[in-house]
């Protein structure tokens, strides 16, 4: 019962995490070329202290779904992770979400 809750919780919490990535990236990125300096840098800073309050916990959500979604079915697969193809990509997914969240961190910071 579980399970689908930390699916369900995990799923949103990434499209939140991307949708963020991707307003930052192209629309803000895009924003440069067509508004003034200082406006910028005041739209840049709204945005910025608003994804310092949410995302960290985005991240929590994120991370503790997946973890739990691990817990509660995957931890087998993890045991030989390279038994099966299914387990060589969940290792590497882990280790690339590990690296995501190292990079916020230090963003973070």
């Amino acid at each position: 019962m579980l399970y689908p809750l930390f699916l369900v919780a995990h799923l949103f919490a990434a499209l939140i995490f991307i949708g963020t990535v991707f307003f930052e990236v192209l629309i803000l990125g895009h924003l440069h070329r067509q508004l003034p300096a200082r406006v910028m840098v005041l739209v840049e800073q709204g945005v910025g202290q608003r994804a310092r309050v949410l995302m960290p916990w985005v991240l929590l959500v994120l991370f503790g779904a997946g973890l739990g979604m691990v817990w509660l079915r995957y931890l087998p697969v993890l045991a030989a992770p390279s038994a099966s193809a299914f387990g060589t990509l969940l290792t590497l997914k882990l280790i690339l979400a590990a690296s995501v969240l190292v990079h916020f961190l230090l963003t973070m910071a």
